[in-house]
């Protein structure tokens, strides 16, 4: 007999996701609507194995669809969609919410009683009648829906920093919300279509920045946003605001240089210790096992030493290595695992990057090409076997400035005034805010894009390019705190988060980042430029902290990053791959591109004595996710 084939996307284990559909032309039926949201919410299984359950309102006006894995009360009382006891409002909710503790003691003073033991009742107590004030007393990471049949009203709502997704999209009589955009394609009518000024975008950025995303007619909610639609007779009304940006306060311009540096930075570390000691523990609440991400670098080490060290819990830490790399990071986790006295697993690997490609495009609900998914992926994969929650060190390098990238710009500036002469030709060293997209953000320069893409972008690439180049040109203020907003804004929500979100939870691993949290951010937010960069050191006070618990050589190590050691790069096979995506009949991404200019492109970075590897790998991770979407 015939055996109907499970997409190959469902096979993957991950974790809680929500999904959603406003009926508000009466296009479906009560029962074509629930049966609509169920099939959305069974798109998602993968992000939550557990439970699932969809709620139709009695009007047939809205229907609310979850897929749960379990965190926190694991019994069936936290079974989501959950209503308010007069059933006025309805919630569906991806995430943790990590004060939720405080919140509900907060409440049964005032009298409230919880029927379960989970964040999502307290949430939906907070939220029951939508105030965007009140997302101000949450601290956590998440996406959620409320809605009020009073009302007739959607609330959405997506964390601080974007650690959770949370697409729209709209059609004839009908909006939809969703954890990934392939929940979309259960809605009739709806026809997934690239846009090509994301494609453009993603060539350019290796992402597609919100709220743009990959698809025609579909939009991403931005970080630290919410939106609200009304429904009435004559339609649907939206409204969009801001809870969460994170800025540099004016409070620390300008910052006079300290009489005594080393007292100075000892009480700034002296003032954030207990600030992170709190997001820490926070963030080891649960009711499954909690380990920890541990690199070579200082963030992680932080975060692991607070556990250790300060909240005095045992843990265990999780690093991965690469055979035949001489400056594989897993060495230098291993001393400090046994500096910080966690029970330290390692695993080293010699995996094969190109049998892997396909997997990682497949992890990917839209495309990213960081080629850091890699190893993120695979160490998601080891430490799944242990726990199910790990904590990171993600967010440390934006707000405290801690990427190369920062130091290469501020040596640059430096620099200026000693070529003068060279720099009267050559105006644009003037502008360090040209360099550091052109030079060190961008995949490829916006000469090379325009050669490859032609004039079909119309000049949207060029023009978000510009835009931000203006940004951090015309400003009065650090260049350093202009970099870090520009990264937490953008490339912290658009590649750093969506890379451990996707990679992490195609394991079915929670990982929850101390460093994005509104307390650090708003401690970060009033340090100037000066006191994240010193002596060309970066993240003075992060590292002035960390000479507490790790000895002097540790800490004065050079940034290794967590990216693919270029040493598993199969040259020839790679390029074998790029002559597939350039000139083979059943490339993909040719035909979104003038298959001339991209292969033109591809021969042109060949003959580079340092080929572009990363750009490469941008474009054939395209390719693939074109072909496991099947679009």
């Amino acid at each position: 007999g015939c055996q109907s084939r499970v997409p190959h996307w469902l096979e993957i284990p991950i974790m809680c996701g929500i999904a959603g559909i406003i009926n508000y032309g009466g296009v479906f039926s009560p029962l074509e609507l629930e049966g609509i949201a169920s099939r959305m919410r069974e798109t998602m299984v993968h992000r939550g194995p557990d439970d699932a359950g969809t709620w139709v309102s009695d009007d047939g006006l809205c229907a609310l669809a979850h897929r749960r894995l379990s965190i926190l009360d694991l019994s069936e009382h936290g079974r989501q969609p959950m209503l308010t006891e007069d059933g006025q409002s309805a919630v569906c909710f991806n995430g943790e919410i990590y004060n939720y503790i405080e919140l509900r003691e907060q409440f049964e003073r005032e009298g409230v009683r919880f029927r379960t033991s989970s964040d999502t009742e307290v949430l939906l107590e907070l939220m029951r009648e939508f105030d965007a004030t009140k997302l101000n007393h949450l601290e956590g990471m998440y996406a959620f829906a409320i809605w009020e049949s009073g009302k007739r009203r959607l609330s959405l709502a997506r964390d601080a920093f974007g650690k959770k997704p949370l697409y729209l999209a709209e059609g004839n009589g009908w909006l939809a919300f969703a954890s990934e955009l392939r929940a979309f394609r259960e809605i009739p009518g709806f026809r997934p279509a690239i846009d090509l000024d994301a494609l453009h975008e993603y060539i350019l950025l290796q992402y597609v920045p919100a709220p743009r995303t990959i698809f025609v007619g579909c939009s991403k909610l931005e970080p630290g946003s919410f939106a609200t639609f009304d429904v009435s007779p004559k339609g649907i009304t939206r409204n969009d605001g801001v809870h969460f940006r994170f800025q540099i306060s004016d409070v620390c311009h300008p910052a006079p240089p300290p009489d005594d540096p080393e007292r100075h930075f000892e009480e700034l570390a002296e003032e954030f210790q207990p600030i992170l000691q709190r997001a820490v523990a926070r963030r080891l609440r649960s009711d499954v096992p909690v380990g920890a991400f541990l690199s070579g670098g200082i963030d992680s080490a932080l975060v692991v030493a607070t556990i250790t060290k300060e909240l005095d819990t045992p843990v265990q830490s999780f690093t991965i290595g690469f055979e035949g790399v001489v400056d594989s990071e897993h060495t230098v986790a291993r001393e400090a695992g046994l500096l910080l006295g966690t029970q330290h697993l390692e695993k080293v690997l010699k995996p094969n990057v190109m049998s892997l490609l396909p997997r990682i495009a497949r992890a990917l609900d839209e495309p990213l090409g960081d080629s850091s998914c890699l190893p993120t992926f695979l160490l998601s994969e080891f430490c799944r076997q242990r726990v199910t929650v790990s904590l990171s060190g993600d967010g440390g390098d934006e707000l405290f400035g801690g990427y190369k990238r920062y130091r290469k710009t501020l040596r640059e500036g430096a620099n200026r005034w000693r070529h003068l002469a060279h720099l009267l030709t050559h105006r644009s060293l003037w502008r360090l805010g040209s360099r550091y997209f052109d030079d060190h953000l961008f995949m490829l320069s916006r000469e090379r894009l325009r050669g490859l893409i032609g004039t079909a972008d119309g000049g949207s690439t060029e023009a978000l390019a510009a835009g931000w180049v203006d940004e951090l040109n015309h400003s009065s203020s650090h260049l350093l705190d202009r970099m870090r907003v520009h990264d937490a804004a953008h490339y912290l929500p658009g590649a750093v988060l969506t890379k451990v979100d996707r990679m992490s939870m195609a394991h079915g691993l929670e990982v929850r980042s101390p460093f994005l949290d509104r307390e650090v951010a708003s401690f970060a937010s009033r340090l100037s430029g000066d006191n994240c960069y010193r002596d060309d050191v970066l993240k003075p006070v992060l590292r002035k902290l960390a000479t507490r618990y790790l000895p002097k050589d540790y800490i004065e190590r050079p940034k290794m990053g967590f990216g693919l050691p270029k040493e598993l790069w199969a040259r020839d096979g790679l390029r074998d791959l790029c002559d597939l995506v350039s000139l083979g009949r059943d490339g993909r991404l040719a035909e979104y591109l003038e298959r001339d200019r991209l292969s033109a492109y591809l021969e042109w970075a060949w003959t580079r004595r340092k080929p572009p590897i990363y750009s490469i790998w941008n474009l054939l991770l395209m390719e693939h996710w074109l072909r496991e979407n099947e679009l």
